[in-house]
């Protein structure tokens, strides 16, 4: 009211006497007036305010936003162009940069860095405080707008074995071995092969690395399916990144709980059974060892296409003793045969080792009656024998030996294991039931006549008799 206080005192003016046309203009003249000052009074509050287009659209040209310009790695030279003109350039001046009083349009804007490609990207400049830039982050801090943009560098890319699809951050890149660029800073690396396990054991291979830091800083990195190297020998900073892709196995023992080593290594993979252990394709050394068990060992060619499922039966070592009865508790050296081995006559204490199963084992030993025995290897280590004595025999005289010496050599001496018995023609009676050494004497021979005879049968008579050589020789043997 008080802004169109003029305008009611012109109105009351225009009342006094006069035509009613007069009157009819002041009163347009007083419409026209209160609806310019209303507009301009609502496009003050709009400019202020930037409600309408029109209101934002007059604020940025009168009051130009600034913008923050930040780089990956920082310290980048800027340049603002707009249809190829150039309406700003840093200079000295690095990245983070605060870039003021650009008008609304659409720029171009380059970004240089030694060791890095030279960036450029696409900015919009709108009415108000809209901004956009192309492939490049943006945040609001302090009331101005901050864009955050990558350079480009080299990398290098590579997979074992070969062949592996890549994407970087979501984008598709190729094939393994490529080349190709990327922005700088922090990655997330996607490598698959189909058919294959992966990198890493779980799922697909991925890894977040840092192009900025060196390998001993990664910290999204496993050193053991990946290897990241940065070269900044060239003019432009080069990175490389390998995957090995691991081939899924499954290991298990028979019996289990043994332990798995791979090429030699002292730290062991696990304990049988392992349903997955992920390895590099190629050949490798595959060791099992479990207590009291042989050693198990295989050379294994593990492929990309081909599943490996391991499972061995371990020898279990055995040590086997025999025994007398009641004795003394020494071992008494019996000869044992496993049936269904390569054991037919070992002489006992000694070490074996078995397939786990159920073996029939012999035990004999002169003296002793044979003993059969029946095990199970499998959890024994220690195997006993307890053999008992047979009984003492008696010896059984019921032998008889006849010599005859005639006609050349009567009255020769005869002696029967070392004793004199006589001269012949002689019989001699009760002899024992074994063998016996036999020797004649006569002069008229060049030297004494010997021979073994063997009593084996009850009641056995041998005629012994003298050839005209001197040789002895058995003439009839009863029964």
């Amino acid at each position: 009211r008080t802004i169109l206080k003029p305008a009611f005192s012109f109105g009351k003016a225009l009342k006094a006497p006069g035509s009613v046309v007069k009157r009819k203009k002041g009163l347009l003249l007083r419409v026209l007036l209160v609806l310019f000052l209303g507009g301009c009074v609502f496009e003050v509050y709009d400019v202020l305010n930037q409600k309408t287009w029109l209101g934002r659209r007059i604020n940025s040209i009168i009051f130009p936003r600034g913008f923050i310009i930040n780089s990956v790695p920082g310290g980048a030279e800027v340049s603002l162009s707009n249809n190829d003109r150039e309406v700003f350039n840093s200079g000295e001046n690095k990245t983070p940069l605060l870039v003021e009083k650009v008008l609304p349009g659409e720029y171009v804007l380059i970004l240089k860095k030694q060791g890095f490609e030279s960036t450029s990207k696409g900015l919009v400049i709108g009415d108000g405080n809209r901004m956009k830039i192309e492939g490049g982050s943006s945040s609001i801090s302090g009331g101005r707008r901050n864009f955050t943009i990558p350079l480009g560098m080299n990398m290098f890319l590579d997979s074992i074995p070969g062949g592996a699809a890549v994407s970087i951050n979501g984008e598709v890149k190729g094939i393994t071995p490529l080349t190709c660029s990327v922005p700088a800073g922090e990655l997330d690396v996607s490598m698959t092969i189909k058919g294959l396990g992966s990198i890493g054991g779980k799922g697909t291979g991925r890894c977040r690395v840092n192009t900025l830091k060196k390998p001993d800083e990664q910290k999204g990195i496993d050193n053991r399916f990946w290897d990241f190297m940065l070269d900044n020998s060239g003019k432009i900073l080069k990175a490389s990144l390998t995957g090995t892709f691991f081939r899924k196995i499954s290991i298990d023992s028979i019996p289990g709980d043994a332990s798995v080593y791979i090429d030699d290594k002292k730290e062991s993979a696990g304990v049988t059974p392992i349903k997955e252990l992920f390895i590099k394709p190629g050949r490798h050394k595959l060791r099992i060892e479990k207590y009291r068990y042989d050693s198990w060992e295989k050379v294994i060619d593990v492929k990309v296409k081909d599943a490996v499922n391991i499972c061995p039966e371990l020898k279990k070592k055995i040590r086997v003793y025999s025994y007398m009865k009641d004795g003394p508790g020494k071992d008494i050296n019996a000869r044992v045969a496993i049936e269904g081995t390569g054991v037919k006559s070992r002489k006992t204490p000694f070490s074996y080792s078995l397939i786990p199963g159920v073996y029939v084992m012999k035990f004999t030993r002169e003296g002793y009656a044979p003993l059969t025995k029946k095990v199970k290897v499998r959890d024994v280590y220690r195997i006993e024998a307890e053999l008992v004595p047979e009984a003492e025999k008696k010896p059984v005289y019921d032998g008889t030996l006849i010599v005859d010496t005639r006609p050349d050599y009567t009255g020769s001496k005869i002696f029967v294991d070392g004793k004199a018995e006589g001269d012949t023609v002689r019989k001699i009676k009760g002899l024992e039931r074994s063998s016996h050494s036999v020797v004649i004497k006569h002069p008229d021979l060049p030297k004494p006549a010997e021979k073994t005879v063997v009593f084996s049968n009850p009641n056995q008579v041998i005629v012994l008799k003298l050839d005209s050589n001197g040789g002895i020789y058995i003439e009839n043997t009863l029964p």
